[in-house]
């Protein structure tokens, strides 16, 4: 709630002072006197030397322009001094940047939080509010996002697992094509596969700020502590496209997982977002099904231990292994092994 115009300006006097008029009159009449004194001193020595005031102006000014040869090597020798230093100073500071600071984009910047503070929510009820956020985007209809809840208890396995396994490669079905069998007469159907890779990356998750002094204040202690866990990111980009463009590959899907309400909701706030087309017209490069198959097959690889179905232990174990053998023996690794693990709805 804003306040009203009158106590804003009340409030911002209270941080800026602003100078007299008087004072301001005293001290351009001050430079006046200094500036009357400079002229005379300049006319006197103009008339010593037989020239007007513009042409002694004119010889001071060639005269600053050539400087001695010693003074030059010196003024050079400095510059290249503090073209170096720079140099050094810059590349620590971006790499200080790298180190401590988050790419990511923080949860306070993406919807308003303070607002869920204010008021006491459940989990269920922040879950709600999450995915009415994320269905209202791109005009109401929510293309371009994913949006989940995630439960500590479970993020804190994906956190295990993802650090010890953080990267994969996961499939998904394309269209069957038609190829000619040994007999000419006739054609088999084989299904098509596309390969992503994936990548977890971990960030340091900052605290939530305090509101502005224009917004309402919060209940006493409504801000959460300093997340424990990290913010986790996972990219998704054709496998394809990482081999050939490797780090300037282009991922087709983000997802980021935020910790912000852990300690005191017990629940991780999950955001996709699908990379737009270079093409535009409302487009992506995936398809709003394909996100979700890719976010549901990290969860069926990076969750497979924990699922509890007795009837799918034996894939689970095979999902895990799979998962170890391409992180730690990838010479050993059969992509034709994951094939069948391929439509995680099935």
């Amino acid at each position: 709630m804003l306040l009203p115009r009158c106590a804003r300006q009340s409030a911002l006097n209270q941080f800026i002072k602003f100078p007299s008029y008087s004072r301001a009159f005293h001290i351009t009449h001050i430079r006046w006197n200094i500036a009357q004194k400079y002229l005379k001193k300049v006319q006197r020595r103009a008339e010593e030397q037989g020239i007007s005031v513009d042409e002694l102006k004119q010889k001071v000014k060639e005269k600053s322009r050539a400087p001695l040869p010693e003074a030059q090597v010196l003024q050079e020798q400095a510059k290249k001094k503090l073209e170096v230093d720079e140099t050094i100073d810059g590349g620590s500071a971006k790499q200080n940047e790298r180190k401590d600071e988050s790419p990511v984009k923080p949860l306070s910047e993406i919807m308003d939080i303070h607002k869920v503070l204010r008021t006491p929510h459940t989990p269920e009820q922040i879950s709600a509010l999450w995915t009415v956020f994320h269905a209202s985007r791109s005009g109401g209809t929510g293309r371009g996002f994913l949006s989940a809840s995630v439960p500590l208890n479970t993020y804190e396995k994906l956190l295990e697992t993802g650090k010890q396994y953080p990267s994969f490669i996961l499939p998904l079905i394309r269209e069957a094509r038609q190829a000619e069998s040994s007999d000419s007469s006739q054609k088999e159907e084989t299904t098509g596969y596309e390969f992503f890779f994936m990548q977890w990356a971990f960030h340091p998750a900052p605290r939530i700020p305090s509101p502005s002094i224009v917004d309402a204040p919060l209940p006493e202690n409504a801000i959460p502590p300093a997340p424990v866990h990290p913010i986790a990111t996972v990219l998704f980009t054709p496998l394809l496209e990482y081999k050939t463009h490797q780090t300037f590959a282009t991922p087709h899907l983000v997802l980021t997982m935020y910790p912000d309400l852990a300690q005191t909701h017990q629940v991780i706030l999950l955001r996709g977002e699908l990379t737009p087309s270079p093409a535009g017209n409302g487009k992506y490069l995936l398809s709003q099904q394909d996100a979700q198959l890719l976010a549901l097959g990290l969860q069926w690889f990076y969750l497979a231990q924990t699922r509890g179905e007795q009837e799918e232990t034996a894939r689970s174990k095979e999902r895990t292994e799979l998962l170890r053998t391409f992180n730690e023996n990838p010479s050993e690794f059969r992509w034709e092994d994951l094939l069948k693990h391929a439509d995680p709805t099935s």
